[in-house]
């Protein structure tokens, strides 16, 4: 049995001791407090019969009119007492029974005392008066004295009930503390004497490892916690004689970690120089191709302007068609160049109003879409902590996105909210448009990444990308959930200080 074990049976041990002392303790005062209770009553009903008893007598001598009410009131109040009570033992019962009979004559002989005293005396017989008056009378006197006798025999069996109780109590804790004591004791002794042997078999093993000998073996058998500690620290000796390295050999293992510290830091500096470089040559790609793009769209719009009487449908078309083309490249250009912005921009923190921002905001997009029925629904937007212009592009990409894919709506209803969590702040747009398949969701934020039909829902896929980036760099994080026709929500956090 494990030491733990052991432990908790000597602790279960006392505590069940103690619940079941209790639990006797209560239901010993319970069976004291309802002896007890019955004890009152049952003293009362002797005094209650004493009572009725002396009562009679004044009436005997004197017959006035008090007497009599009193009798019948004291009378109604020992029936009360006698029905208020019930004895578990039969015996007891049955003496309270024989009392309520005993009361009950009591009264029907007082009655006849008085029907016979307030009756007229025109037959009068002084002696035969005399003789019945005795007869009743002394029928009266053995009921109540047959009530008392019993009603201090109950009174005694309860005194007697009551010392019982308190006896059989005493006993019954003693036996419990004697059944839960000796058990105890023997658990401990045991205990002891095998932490005691264990401890000195692992002293001496202790000893001889540490003085070098990873050869010894304690060998302690069984199942407790000082076994298995002495087999986890044989196979601790095993594996430690077992992986014993040489100075030489652990010096070596210490020069080649620094030689690879020494190359991840050159690695890493490299990558970091390359991505750079990849960053520079991104910005001046993008920035030179924007001046053919340039000289492409003015032609196009010179031959449309000095030819365009002369050219048929078809060649008008080509012209759109590349004149276009070139607008959609600049477009792509100039979203590549914001994206290469965002990675290189140096962070300027500071607090942000976002309810007022988002006013702005959509002021810009009220303007930019005029005659749409559209609504903003602004909820709680608590401050955020952040580079306002690029916070102002997040918001911006995310409103316009918004108005963009619920344009088929009437109205076109935008919600934008917040809370924070103390931490950070996390806001949301939703909208109620055409929504998107979340089967899709992993190119969602991807650089040039559409859901939607070009034709349908203009935009080059580099809004989101942009957004995503910014609130990385700010340690945030954004999500996005949506369903098809059911609109889309996006969620991105900020710190809030």
């Amino acid at each position: 049995m494990k030491i733990s074990t052991r432990l908790k049976l000597a602790v279960f041990v006392p505590v069940t001791m103690a619940l079941i002392v209790s639990l006797t303790l209560a239901f010993s005062y319970r069976m004291m407090e309802e002896i007890q209770a019955n004890g009152n009553v049952v003293r009362q009903i002797r005094t209650s019969v004493i009572g009725l008893n002396h009562i009679a007598h004044s009436y005997i001598l004197y017959r006035e009119e008090r007497p009599k009410q009193q009798f019948r009131a004291e009378h109604d109040f020992l029936m009360q007492l006698i029905a208020s009570i019930r004895f578990r033992s039969p015996d007891h019962q049955q003496i309270l029974d024989r009392i309520s009979v005993e009361s009950q004559l009591m009264k029907e002989n007082f009655l006849k005392l008085v029907s016979y005293y307030e009756r007229p005396a025109s037959h009068g017989n002084d002696e035969m008066f005399m003789d019945l008056e005795e007869r009743l009378v002394g029928q009266f006197l053995v009921g109540a004295q047959k009530a008392d006798t019993d009603a201090s025999l109950l009174r005694d069996l309860v005194d007697d009930d009551i010392r019982n109780a308190q006896a059989q109590t005493i006993a019954l804790i003693f036996v419990v503390i004697f059944i839960a004591i000796v058990p105890l004791t023997i658990i401990l002794f045991r205990t002891k004497r095998n932490i005691d042997a264990s401890l000195t078999v692992l002293r001496t093993g202790t000893e001889a490892v540490g003085a070098g000998n990873l050869h010894h073996r304690i060998g302690i058998s069984g199942d407790d916690e000082l076994a298995e500690l002495a087999r986890s620290f044989d196979g601790m000796t095993g594996k430690l004689h077992e992986v014993t390295v040489s100075k030489d050999e652990l010096q070596k293992e210490v020069e080649e970690r620094k030689r690879a510290e020494k190359e991840l830091k050159k690695r890493t500096f490299e990558l970091e120089y390359a991505n750079k470089e990849l960053e520079s040559f991104s910005y001046s790609i993008s920035h030179d191709l924007r001046a053919p793009l340039r000289t492409i769209n003015g032609f196009s719009a010179m031959l449309t302007e000095k030819l365009g009487n002369k050219l048929d449908e078809e060649g008008k078309r080509f012209l759109d068609t590349i004149r276009n083309s070139s607008k959609k490249m600049d477009n792509l250009i100039c979203d590549l160049l914001a994206f290469s912005r965002v990675g290189r921009a140096e962070l300027s923190r500071n607090t942000i109003d976002m309810s007022k921002l988002t006013d702005d905001l959509w002021q810009e997009q009220v303007a930019a879409n005029p005659g749409r029925m559209m609504e903003l629904k602004k909820g709680n937007l608590p401050q955020a902590a952040g580079d306002r212009t690029l916070i102002r592009q997040v918001l911006s990409n995310l409103l316009a996105n918004a108005v963009k894919f619920s344009q088929k709506r009437e109205p076109a209803l935008i919600e934008i909210g917040g809370e924070s969590s103390g931490r950070e702040n996390v806001y949301c747009v939703r909208d109620n448009g055409t929504g998107f398949d979340m089967k899709y969701y992993e190119k969602l934020f991807g650089v040039f990444q559409r859901l939607h039909n070009e034709q349908e829902y203009e935009g080059t896929g580099v809004g989101l990308a942009i957004v995503r980036r910014i609130i990385q760099r700010h340690g945030g994080r954004v999500w996005a959930e949506g369903a098809v026709g059911k609109g889309a929500v996006f969620y991105f956090s900020l710190p809030a200080k």
